[in-house]
């Protein structure tokens, strides 16, 4: 019998009296990068930049949760969850699952490492957190909680996907992407233009995206759970709960037009960190650079495990820096063997 070693409790900080992933799913509420990085104005708190050149406690013993006994999980929100997630401030590891052999390991790697780290399965929303009483310059990571609010707003018929928008010669920036190397003239669809972002993190589909659309209601879905964009001196920040928080509400989005952003992420042209070490699966993935110096190199993913879940690792490495995916790789190696010790596989 496969078995999940969490512990629930049921506090405001941690997110342990949770539905499956199925339960949650049925539940749910319908919810530019630059070479130097752009300054924003408060209302334009997710523009994101890039280089240039590139891109427990229990009440008296521990509970072990397996498939038989998940009936009088009390049912949470999925912004009810995530809310939860984005409250997570906690500097040193902070967790919901038991001591094991694999948790062991990755808190010994987290440890002093100066990250902001979220792992959360999706099924039974067992968690680890580090570093996350500290913001992070979200970079090109914003993009993908934005492209899954356009899709949702397709779903419903508040945008069309179909629409057609003119590149023009204004619309030309530096930094990632290939439109950058288009000649302006070019129309492009709604739907290429959102594939263009998660695919190749490109800055102009990207600003053309928030110039049709504008960002004053997705920065109000945001809000809505419980994440804090802000910005400072004109850098997009948020820790690495919050971006997770995002991320969750992402992974459980299954709409219409889940394959166009499954195609694009798990497509990913920049491909040399989360899923560059997990290939066994298909992870939809958005990494984010800030460059020149420590700034922000980072990258989030959604894995699509047997047992789903979401990573966020932010970290100040320099972009330069020879073997900068190391750490990717190996905290996304040590999380996906916790999450298979998860279920006692």
């Amino acid at each position: 019998m496969k078995k999940l070693l969490i512990t629930f409790v049921i506090t405001a900080l941690l997110l342990s009296a949770c539905t499956s992933g199925t339960d949650v799913t049925e539940s749910r509420e319908q919810s530019v990068e630059s070479s130097a990085e752009e300054s924003v104005s408060s209302e334009d708190v997710i523009s994101s930049s890039e280089d240039s050149s590139e891109e427990s406690v229990s009440s008296e013993e521990s509970s072990v949760v397996s498939e038989e006994s998940s009936e009088e999980k009390p049912t949470l929100s999925v912004k009810e969850i995530t809310a939860q997630i984005a409250s997570i401030k906690e500097g040193d590891l902070s967790t919901n699952i038991e001591s094991n052999e694999a948790l062991d390991a990755l808190s010994a790697y987290l440890e002093n490492s100066g990250y902001g780290f979220f792992y959360c399965d999706l099924e039974y929303n067992g968690y680890v957190s580090y570093g996350c009483d500290k913001d992070f310059k979200t970079a090109s990571t914003a993009k993908l909680p934005y492209i899954k609010y356009l899709c949702e707003q397709a779903d419903k018929g508040e945008i069309d996907i179909n629409e057609t928008k003119v590149f023009e010669e204004r619309h030309k920036t530096v930094g990632s992407g290939i439109m950058k190397n288009m000649s302006a003239g070019t129309s492009f669809s709604i739907a290429t233009l959102m594939d263009y972002v998660l695919r190749y993190s490109d800055n102009i589909a990207y600003s053309m995206l928030m110039e049709r659309f504008g960002l004053k209601g997705y920065l109000e879905s945001v809000a809505e759970l419980g994440v804090d964009y802000h910005t400072v001196n004109g850098y997009t920040n948020c820790t690495a709960a919050e971006m997770a928080a995002l991320l969750y509400d992402t992974a459980l989005y299954n709409g219409a037009n889940l394959e166009l952003m499954k195609n694009a992420g798990c497509n990913a042209s920049y491909n040399y960190q989360i899923g560059a070490e997990l290939k066994e699966y298909e992870v939809i993935q958005k990494y984010g650079a800030i460059k020149p110096g420590n700034v922000a190199y980072h990258d989030i993913a959604v894995v699509y495990a047997p047992h789903p879940y979401i990573l966020v690792i932010y970290t100040t490495i320099d972009y330069d820096s020879a073997g900068k995916n190391i750490p990717f790789r190996t905290l996304a190696r040590l999380a996906n063997d916790l999450n298979t010790a998860l279920y006692g596989e």
